[in-house]
């Protein structure tokens, strides 16, 4: 209920074999008004320690643009 009171640039990042279900990642960055969404192809909920390369890549991406 309360994440449609976020104002902050907001990204929600989860892998594709994510232990979290995609559709509540989707919920969740659907409820975030102008949340960006990234689903990581190939990726678990460990990503940023398995591959800290592509999550620090899309963060930035995520900043800078």
């Amino acid at each position: 209920e309360s994440l449609n009171t976020i104002t902050a640039k907001t990204l929600a990042v989860a892998g594709e074999h994510d232990l979290i279900l995609e559709s509540h990642t989707q919920l969740i960055g659907a409820s975030i008004p102008g949340a960006k969404i990234e689903i990581l192809k190939g990726q678990t909920h460990e990503v940023v320690a398995d591959n800290p390369k592509l999550f620090n890549q899309v963060v930035l991406e995520f900043l800078n643009g």
